[in-house]
């Protein structure tokens, strides 16, 4: 009788863990409906999802020019039948630097500053190490104005855990916190001599975003909005978590193995950085301006100025920042708001990830042919996910076109 017992109360027992497991790992099948966009695409999603793990995917497809597909699967929430819509909002965390390079080149365009315009120039009043001064916006946006990536990981000072605990909470404006940021940095000492060498850098996007805020005298919320979003139609692109604006029907972010739900994440004041949000077919309009396309939208990018955000500004500085965040493509450099590579016989594609607390992004870019992949998931796990999902919806299309992918 114990033997029995004992059998069952560890087959029990054994149950018991699978369920939590199962529950916890395990990916609810989605159906596939009218608001999930492209169907084809959708099913092609909704298997990698699956095989992923993921809450949600959603992607976008650009061909010769063209949004050819964009499609969304999945659930809001982890294990809900929340279903996404393919105009849900997701974070696309460090993917948003490209529209921070882009507003700079707009206002650039308008005569309102210049890529080399200094850090002096535009805080004429602030303190700051001799060193800072001539840092021009066109450094800050390619990372090469040797700035760490947080203040300041040089020091002995644990800067990363008081920026974390002392910043993430802290409830003022977005413009007050960018100012403020701004004044902290510029008394830390640099990790190189500006011009120097590629550190990638979140602080030098707040700083740019401050920049241009401070110039122009308007918030830089304000400024992308009048700049870039409202001219080119870009009405799901916003800041900060979507799901803060609307609870029931929006993305919310997870992290974790066990998909844990996880619904803050970066602070507004981080937007020039990494807190912009946008539904996939709104980012693939912005990635059709990059390639040219999209003048009638209401923003029209120069040749020479494209050329300028998809090149970097010297090519003979690269390989530091990249090493460190463990990107083994031997190609790899830095334009402005845009990784730059070679890869798979296709030369100057242009590529970028991002993960905020809860969401991971990428888009790369092939500007010749004008193809492109845009892929964001609402959960924050390794962009090995996102790298198979290029690679898969490449060998999907691979009888219509050559899209670029990462290997």
């Amino acid at each position: 009788m114990c033997q029995i017992k004992k059998r069952f109360v560890l087959a029990y027992l054994g149950s018991f863990l699978f369920c939590i497991f199962f529950l916890g790992c395990a990916t609810i099948p989605a159906p596939i409906l009218p608001r999930s966009g492209d169907s084809d695409l959708a099913e092609l999603l909704e298997s990698i999802r699956i095989q992923e793990r993921l809450p949600a995917l959603v992607a976008a497809i650009v061909l010769d020019g063209k949004i050819d597909a964009a499609a969304a699967v999945g659930t809001r929430r982890a294990n809900t039948n929340n279903w996404v819509s393919v105009d849900d909002q997701f974070l696309i965390a460090s993917c948003s630097k490209a529209f921070t390079a882009t507003l700079s080149a707009v206002l650039i365009q308008k005569g309102y500053l210049q890529w080399d315009t200094k850090l002096k120039e535009a805080f004429p009043d602030l303190d700051m190490r001799s060193e800072y001064e001539d840092i021009t916006l066109i450094q800050l946006l390619s990372h090469r104005a040797g700035l760490p990536e947080w203040i300041d990981h040089l020091t002995s000072k644990n800067l990363t855990a008081q920026f974390i605990d002392n910043w993430w909470n802290d409830r003022r404006s977005p413009v007050t916190m960018r100012a403020k940021y701004v004044k902290e940095n510029v008394k830390q000492r640099l990790a190189d001599k500006p011009g120097h060498s590629v550190f990638y850098s979140n602080s030098g996007y707040l700083i740019a975003g401050a920049m241009l805020e401070k110039i122009m005298g308007k918030p830089f919320e304000q400024l992308m909005t009048e700049e870039v979003f409202s001219p080119m139609g870009l009405h799901t692109a916003g800041f900060g978590p979507p799901v803060k604006f609307d609870s029931e029907y929006q993305p919310v972010g997870h992290s974790g193995f066990f998909r844990t739900v996880h619904p803050g994440d970066f602070p507004d004041y981080m937007a020039p950085a990494a807190a912009i949000h946008i539904s996939i077919r709104d980012w693939a309009k912005f990635i059709l301006l990059h390639l040219g396309i999209g003048g009638d939208e209401g923003v029209v990018l120069e040749t020479d100025t494209i050329s300028t955000l998809h090149s970097p500004p010297d090519s003979s500085i690269w390989r530091a920042g990249a090493e460190e965040r463990g990107y083994g493509i031997p190609s790899l450099n830095y334009a402005l708001g845009w990784y730059t590579l070679d890869i798979d016989k296709k030369e100057n594609l242009l590529w970028h990830p991002g993960g905020n607390s809860g969401f991971i992004a990428q888009v790369v870019v092939d500007p010749k042919r004008k193809n492109a992949v845009l892929l964001a998931t609402n959960v924050r796990a390794s962009h090995n996910h996102l790298f198979k999902a290029i690679n898969r919806i490449k060998a999907h299309y691979s009888s219509l076109a050559d899209l670029p992918g990462i290997e």
